[in-house]
């Protein structure tokens, strides 16, 4: 499956990690999880977020599962090519 790359709307996900490279659903690296790969034109890093919650808590609640394969994982805010790292 092609990753979601640059899905539009505003969504809250968890970022697993950012690679100067585009990864496919399915690839070993993403541990079986979905992922939607955003890149913002200034940028050469993909940033591979999981996930796509209309509202921060059922993101948070997702993170929680994430965080048992990615320990480094962190919450974002996606508007368009924009993924914004929430604190």
């Amino acid at each position: 499956a092609e990753p979601d790359v640059q899905g539009s709307g505003v969504h809250y996900g968890v970022q697993i990690m950012g690679l100067g490279r585009l990864l496919k659903n399915g690839d070993p690296a993403l541990k079986g999880f979905e992922i939607q790969a955003v890149k913002s034109s200034d940028s050469k890093i993909y940033k591979y977020v999981t996930g796509r919650f209309a509202d921060r808590k059922s993101a948070e609640a997702h993170m929680q599962v994430v965080r048992k394969s990615f320990p480094e994982a962190f919450l974002v805010k996606v508007e368009g090519t924009s993924v914004r790292r929430l604190r």
